[in-house]
């Protein structure tokens, strides 16, 4: 297992919701007070290692890890519930996950970096309660997961289009062309949207 803070582990090590220094720990939040057992204050912990499968080839390449949708979107789950302690009654999450879905090989932090974007643009800029829905199905034998989130009436900074790069990426060195991943903003707020084999 690794306890986040507890190991030091650093923020390029693992996902930005880590905070600033990477150990998780953050006064302006209380996730101390909040998340903590036998005194040692953990925020997050997961084995190394579980949820990968074994290099596999993939269109002449070879992959060298992936893990199933399941996996993916308990890990954007648990994301999303310390943002809540963060956030509280500002933060609306809906999850409409539908059954099979989990079956579907994705890239490892696929999902999440499309929650943490919905929370950096569409909950922390917001003065008013913000709402993200994040939903997983099966269309015409082909996994579809979109992730949804209001827009707030002033944006806040503009990002830098990393994390979205970097989820295209990693679809393409998996699935090479029979992924698809597209974002939008419409009435509805910013939509980001995966399609990828099942």
């Amino acid at each position: 297992m690794v306890l986040v803070g507890a190991l030091g582990v650093r923020a390029v090590d693992w996902p930005g919701f880590l905070g600033p220094h990477g150990t998780g720990f953050s006064e302006e939040t209380g996730l101390i007070d909040r998340v903590a057992t036998n005194g040692v204050p953990v925020v997050w912990e997961r084995a190394v290692g579980t949820g990968y499968a074994a290099p596999s080839v993939a269109g002449g390449r070879v992959v060298l890890a992936h893990r199933r949708g399941d996996e993916e979107i308990e890990l954007a789950q648990r994301y999303l519930a310390i943002e809540q302690l963060r956030f509280g009654a500002r933060m609306q999450v809906q999850w409409d996950i539908e059954p099979g879905v989990g079956r579907a090989r994705v890239p490892p932090l696929m999902l999440q970096p499309l929650v943490e974007n919905a929370v950096r643009h569409g909950v922390e800029p917001s003065g008013r309660p913000a709402h993200i829905r994040v939903h997983a199905g099966v269309q015409r034998g082909q996994a579809v997961v979109e992730v949804v989130n209001t827009v707030p009436e002033e944006a806040g900074p503009a990002g830098h289009g990393m994390a979205q790069h970097n989820v295209r990426e990693r679809l393409r060195l998996l699935h090479d062309i029979a992924a698809q991943f597209d974002c939008w903003r419409d009435d509805g707020g910013y939509h980001a949207r995966v399609v990828l084999p099942l």
